[in-house]
C-alpha cells in the first residue's frame, strides 16, 4: 500500500495504491491529516476537500472513503489531530474552527471568532485541551481556544496572515509563520505571548 502526493497547480492530488494493485479515486484536497499512531477502527487520514466535507480514509480497506464529516460551509484549508488522535480541528475558508470527536458525525464546537479563512492550527503537547489557530489576512489573528468548553482564552493580532503554527517540544513556546504583510517567522512564549523571537523571510 503506497500514497502518491502530487503538486498540481495549488492542489494536492493524492493516489491511494491498494494491495491488489489498484488505485482508488483520486481526490483534490487543500488540506489532510495523519493520525499519529495506527490504531484498531482509528482513521488514518482525514482529507478536506473543495466541497467543504471532510474524508476519513482507513488505509487498511480499499473504499474510497469511510466516513465523511459534513459542518463547513467552505473549502476545508486546515486539519490537525489531537497527540491522543481523540479530536480532530478543521479550519475553512468560512472562517470557521471546527472540532470533531470519534462519537459524532457532527462537530462538537464550532469556533466563529475568525473573520478570514483558518489555515493555522496546532494542538498543544503541554496542555490538552489547549488549541491555538491562524487567521488569513483579513483577520491576522492567533486565537487560543479551550476545546473543552469553546472558550476563547486570548487573541493575538499578528498584524499579518498566519500561514503555520508549530509547538515545541520541550518548553512553552508556539512558532507562527505569517505572509503578507510582514513575511516573518515569530517565536512566542505562552502564556504570557511575548515575542522570543522575530525573524524576516
Amino acid at each position: 500500500m503506497g500514497v502518491k502526493v502530487e503538486r498540481e497547480f495549488h492542489r494536492l492530488s493524492v493516489f491511494f495504491t491498494l494491495d491488489l494493485g489498484q488505485t482508488a479515486k483520486a481526490h483534490s484536497f487543500l488540506a489532510c491529516a495523519t493520525s499519529s499512531r495506527l490504531v484498531p477502527s482509528r482513521f488514518d487520514l482525514c482529507i478536506g476537500e473543495w466541497d467543504h466535507n471532510i474524508l476519513q480514509h482507513d488505509l487498511r480497506v480499499s473504499n474510497n472513503y469511510v466516513s465523511k464529516l459534513i459542518g463547513h460551509k467552505s473549502e476545508v484549508c486546515g486539519l490537525k489531530w489531537s497527540h491522543d488522535d481523540r479530536e480532530l480541528t478543521s479550519g475553512g475558508n468560512d472562517n470557521q474552527l471546527l472540532v470533531w470527536n470519534q462519537h459524532s458525525q457532527q462537530p462538537v464546537l464550532k469556533l466563529t471568532e475568525h473573520t478570514a479563512a483558518v489555515k493555522a492550527i496546532a494542538w498543544s503537547p503541554h496542555q490538552s485541551n489547549l488549541v491555538p489557530s491562524g487567521g488569513r489576512t483579513a483577520d491576522s489573528c492567533i486565537r487560543f481556544w479551550n476545546t473543552t468548553n469553546g472558550h476563547q482564552l486570548n487573541n493575538i493580532d499578528t498584524r499579518s496572515q498566519v500561514c503555520n503554527l508549530s509547538w515545541s517540544k520541550n518548553v512553552n513556546d508556539l512558532v507562527s509563520t505569517h505572509g503578507y504583510s510582514q513575511n516573518q517567522v515569530m517565536v512566542w512564549k505562552y502564556p504570557s505571548m511575548a515575542k522570543v523571537d522575530t525573524n524576516r523571510t
